[in-house]
C-alpha cells in the first residue's frame, strides 16, 4: 500500500505537470493479508471482489503468526459453501500451496495442523472448493498438543 500512495501522486503530479508520464501500480497487487494468531477466531465473507485462484474458486489471505516451531490447528468453517483450506509459500500472485484439507473437520468444513516455521508465520488460504461460491465463514487457530 505504501507504494501506491507514493506512486499516485507522482502519476498526478505527471499529469497535470505536463511531463506526459504516468504510473500505473502493477496488476496483482494485493491488500495486505490479515493476521491470524493462537486463540483468535475471524469472521469472514467470501465475495464476488475477493481475489480468485486459478480454479476460479474465491478466497481471502490470512497470515498465521505465533513462535516458530508451535504447532497449530487451524479451522475453517462455512454453512454457505464447501470450504477448502490452503497454506501456501508466498501470498497473491507468487502464491505455491504446500498443504491443503477439504473436510478435515466433518462434513463440508476443513482442518489443518501445523507447524510454523524458522520465520514464524505462514500464509493461509480460506478457499471455496468449488468456483464462484461465496458466503460466511469462520477461520479460527489453536495451540496444538
Amino acid at each position: 500500500m505504501t507504494l501506491i500512495r507514493h506512486l499516485v501522486p507522482l502519476a498526478v503530479l505527471g499529469t497535470l505537470g505536463g511531463c506526459g508520464f504516468s504510473v500505473t501500480p502493477p496488476p496483482q497487487m494485493l491488500p495486505p493479508a490479515q493476521v491470524l494468531a493462537a486463540g483468535q477466531e475471524i469472521r469472514g465473507a467470501l465475495e464476488r471482489t475477493d481475489p480468485q485462484a486459478d480454479d476460479g474458486s474465491y478466497y481471502d489471505e490470512y497470515e498465521l503468526r505465533g513462535a516458530p516451531g508451535t504447532r497449530m490447528t487451524v479451522t475453517l468453517r462455512s454453512s454457505e459453501f464447501d470450504t477448502f483450506l490452503a497454506v501456501g509459500s508466498a501470498p497473491g500472485a507468487g502464491w505455491r500451496q504446500t498443504a491443503g484439507d477439504d473436510d478435515g473437520a466433518g462434513g463440508t468444513d476443513s482442518r489443518l495442523v501445523l507447524t510454523l516455521p524458522a520465520g514464524g508465520a505462514l500464509v493461509i488460504r480460506a478457499n471455496s472448493l468449488e468456483a464462484r461460491r461465496t458466503g460466511a465463514y469462520t477461520l479460527s487457530a489453536q495451540a496444538a498438543p
